[in-house]
This record gives structure tokens, C-alpha cells and sequence, in this order.
């Protein structure tokens, strides 16, 4: 009887045994798939991710492309930026051949590359020559001395004309998915985040930008004035602000909503007034409409005073 009893005890503990040893490896086996699983993903995770690096379009490889297949040109020069302020980048393209001896190109042909690689022509008139503005060799390829920003746009100046001819500065630009063309007088400067100015010897111009167009709003002594003082400040403090502009327009009868041209003359002292004057034209649509000089301290009218006149009194400069 004891030696069934111990018999059937030893019976239960081999059984036992039998049973966690067969288990043991099932166990193990399970923790090395699921290992094998999680290593799988992670190798298929970091295989996609280097993939889609890999992938991800380069915007000048896009640009480079769109051009080559629209220009048939051994050189060709990207002006890479975000023109239409939209937060994704375009680009300005030309083509054309190098003379050294007038530093300009060409045979000129510009283009327009939209953000997503469309490319589009710029139309010129006739054989054109010209170059970015600020240029230094054939060999030049950041051209970003040539960018001007203006809020969120920016703009490209660009020097455009005929073999025989005279220089034009336009700036080329874009609104949504147009192109924009601005032709102005002289080279172009920012003066703030609205305004241009453009100098030659006889006048500074201030164009303000709206949507895309520039708009000249006053003219002043240009470069030869300038000279005169220390500094750009100082000369610039010796004209009309705009505010005092503004209230002058105001003093003779202007509409305010009327779109107007300011031109301001250099400094003139006046004997029988004992003030330093300067003379003020409003014109719009071409026409002066209005008229005086003013005490260039005070701002205030003094004489040669002509109130708004809506035909206008002579043909604008």
C-alpha cells in the first residue's frame, strides 16, 4: 500500500516535470517571434521614412527641370524665391548670350517657373538685351542682391532694352499666378515695407506698391540735390514728409480719395519772407490740380497758392 502511494507520488512529480519542460520551450519560441515581428516593423518603418527622404522633391532640381525643357540654351540662371508671397517658392529664369563688353546678355529670353514646375515665357519686345541689375560676371549665381521684399512679396529688378537703346528697370513680380512687370525710372531702392524709390540725376521717385503694381506718389530733388547733404537722412528730413504732403493736399481743397502725385523742388530761400520755401505740384490723370509753396520748417502755406482745381490747371511732367 505505501509503495503504491509512493509510486503514484513519483508518478505525479515526473508528469509535472514532463509538462513545465514541454511548455518552457513554447514559451520562448513565442517571445523570439514576437521579436522577430517588432524587428521586421522596424526595419519596414525605417525603410519607408529613408525612402520618402530620399524621394521628397528638391525645388531647384523641379525648377532646373521645368527650364531645360522649355529653353534651348547652354546657360541658363534660376532667381529662386516665394514672389507671390503664397509661402511656396517660384522662380525667375533667363537665357542668353554674354557680351563682356557690354556686361549684359543677349538675345535675352526670360521665363517664369510656377511653384509646381509649370513654366511660362515672358514675352519682350523684339531682341531684347539686358541682365539682373546688380551683376558681376557670366559666372554669377546668387543673384539675391537683385530680390526686393515688400511685405510678403518680393520682387526681381531686372534691366531690360534694346541693342540700341537706352536701359529700362522693370520689376517682375507675381500676384496669385500672374506675372507682373513694373518698367520704372533708375535703379530701385526699398524705402519701407510699401514703398520703392528710383533715382537718375534730375529726380528721386517714390512708387507705393499695391497688389503688385507700383504707383508713383512724389517726386523730389534726385541725386545731384542729395549730394549736398551728409547723409540720406539728413536730405531726406529737408523735403515734405508725407504727413506734411497729406495735410497740404488737404489745406487746398484736394479729395482725399483722390489718387494723387506729389513734386516737391529744392529748397529756395525767400527774402520777403525770410523762410526757406519749397514748392509742392498735385497732379492726377496727368493734370496739376493743385499748388503751392510752403515754409519748408513749418509746412505751412506761404504763396504761389492754387486751390484744387478738378479740370486741372496745366499738363503734368
Amino acid at each position: 500500500m505505501k509503495r503504491d502511494q509512493a509510486g503514484r507520488a513519483v508518478a505525479v512529480v515526473l508528469l509535472t516535470m514532463a509538462i513545465l519542460t514541454s511548455c518552457a520551450p513554447q514559451k520562448a519560441e513565442s517571445e523570439e517571434q514576437v521579436a522577430s515581428v517588432q524587428s521586421a516593423s522596424s526595419e519596414r518603418t525605417t525603410s519607408v521614412s529613408s525612402q520618402e527622404e530620399v524621394e521628397e522633391p528638391n525645388s531647384d532640381a523641379i525648377f532646373q527641370k521645368a527650364l531645360d525643357d522649355v529653353a534651348d540654351a547652354d546657360n541658363c540662371y534660376l532667381i529662386v524665391s516665394d514672389y507671390n508671397g503664397d509661402g511656396a517658392q517660384e522662380a525667375f529664369a533667363f537665357t542668353g548670350i554674354w557680351n563682356s563688353d557690354n556686361e549684359n546678355w543677349q538675345k535675352l529670353k526670360l521665363y517664369y517657373i510656377h511653384s509646381d514646375g509649370q513654366a511660362e515665357e515672358i514675352k519682350m519686345d523684339g531682341d531684347v538685351v539686358g541682365r539682373p541689375e546688380k551683376v558681376s560676371d557670366p559666372e554669377q549665381t546668387d543673384f539675391s542682391d537683385n530680390l526686393i521684399t515688400l511685405g510678403n512679396k518680393t520682387f526681381l529688378s531686372f534691366e531690360i532694352g534694346h541693342p540700341s537703346s537706352e536701359y529700362q528697370n522693370i520689376l517682375l513680380g507675381a500676384v496669385g499666378e500672374q506675372v507682373t512687370q513694373n518698367y520704372l525710372i533708375g535703379f530701385p531702392e526699398k524705402v519701407d515695407e510699401s514703398h520703392i524709390a528710383a533715382e537718375n540725376l534730375d529726380e528721386r521717385v517714390v512708387y507705393r506698391e499695391e497688389n503688385g503694381r507700383f504707383i508713383e506718389v512724389e517726386r523730389m530733388p534726385g541725386e545731384e540735390y542729395e549730394e549736398q547733404f551728409a547723409s540720406r537722412e539728413e536730405y531726406l528730413n529737408r523735403m515734405l514728409s508725407e504727413t506734411q504732403l497729406k495735410g497740404l493736399a488737404a489745406d487746398l481743397g484736394v479729395p482725399e480719395a483722390l489718387g494723387v502725385r506729389y513734386t516737391q523742388s529744392e529748397r529756395a530761400y525767400w527774402e520777403a519772407g525770410g523762410c526757406w520755401e519749397i514748392y509742392v505740384e498735385i497732379d492726377a490723370d496727368k493734370k496739376v490740380v493743385a499748388a503751392a509753396s510752403v515754409d519748408a520748417e513749418t509746412g505751412e502755406l506761404t504763396r504761389n497758392i492754387l486751390t484744387y482745381n478738378g479740370s486741372g490747371y496745366w499738363e503734368a511732367e
